[in-house]
């Protein structure tokens, strides 16, 4: 399979499939700024994304399942047609799929894009019984983006969440802020989704945390002061923002996660959550996030 890929995707220098130590095929994009990012197609997931220092940007967890049907802790897993719990597994089966290669080229000299496609099939529909196609196109310059789009291919409209669940790669939580959320109304999912208005500026993190910010500015800034370091996240057509660290003890509950590793990261996550988009037949929808640091 992986032959194949170069033969047919591969770009010289800027796009090439390999096996990982964990066997999982990936591609490994590097764009002329000096970055490289790396996709499974198991999940279509964003795995690493490293700077030109050699810093990897993206958090994994240390205990990470790489299992085929298995969501992996870290990166940035694709969430559709659900978010959260419900009657599809958790956060829904887009991240624990496996994608094709639609497609691959060079946007501009030195700015590979590889688009990965997942469609409707016998395993999706037990689950959840629509047509569908979904495309998600990974570009990598001085930034990296991503952009998912979902088709309706049925007869019938149907609905669903989406969105990016971005793990961002940090020092030390503790010494960590998130600009542009001031003033921003949010659903504290922590506490049994009360309400609340973002009052401090910058938001800190000490203690569990997952909220939901809705209608939330398309820009946030990510603050890492022991690395001197800001992330930059910009949404496009997503109207929720959600912040999530799971804390010490939330740590311990997760099988996948280390118990001292909330330290590590912080999630900042482009995701629909609020209101959910319907699309009628062969109707379409877009969106997209934008990652930068400095």
């Amino acid at each position: 399979m992986i032959e194949r890929l170069n033969q047919t995707f591969g770009i010289p220098k800027s796009v090439v499939f390999v096996r990982d130590n964990n066997n999982f095929a990936k591609a490994c994009l590097t764009s002329s700024a000096g970055q490289r990012a790396d996709v499974f197609l198991h999940g279509a997931q964003v795995s690493s994304w490293v700077g030109p220092h050699g810093e990897d940007l993206l958090f994994m967890s240390s205990k990470a399942v790489f299992e085929r049907g298995k969501p992996v802790r870290g990166g940035i897993p694709i969430v559709f047609p659900q978010f959260g719990k419900g009657d599809l597994p958790s956060h829904g089966f887009a991240r624990t799929s496996m994608w094709e290669v639609k497609e691959s080229s060079m946007l501009t000299e030195g700015e590979p894009s590889v688009t990965f496609k997942l469609e409707d099939g016998p395993l999706t529909r037990n689950l959840w019984a629509h047509q569908f196609v979904l495309e998600y196109t990974v570009t990598l310059s001085d930034k990296l983006k991503c952009s998912l789009k979902v088709v309706n291919c049925g007869t019938v409209p149907f609905f669903f969440f989406a969105g990016f669940h971005t793990y961002f790669r940090i020092a030390d939580i503790n010494r960590t802020s998130i600009h542009g959320l001031h003033e921003v109304t949010y659903l504290d999912a922590a506490r049994s989704r009360s309400y609340g208005v973002q009052n401090a500026d910058p938001l800190t993190i000490e203690e569990h945390t997952d909220r939901i910010y809705l209608n939330a500015p398309d820009t946030t800034r990510i603050g890492d002061r022991l690395m001197n370091r800001e992330y930059t996240v910009v949404k496009k057509n997503i109207k929720d923002l959600v912040v999530w660290n799971p804390w010490e003890n939330g740590s311990k509950a997760f099988a996948d996660l280390g118990p001292q590793e909330y330290l590590s990261f912080v999630c900042v996550e482009p995701m629909i959550v609020n209101q959910k988009i319907t699309l009628g037949p062969r109707e379409k929808y877009e969106c997209a996030q934008e990652l930068s640091y400095r």
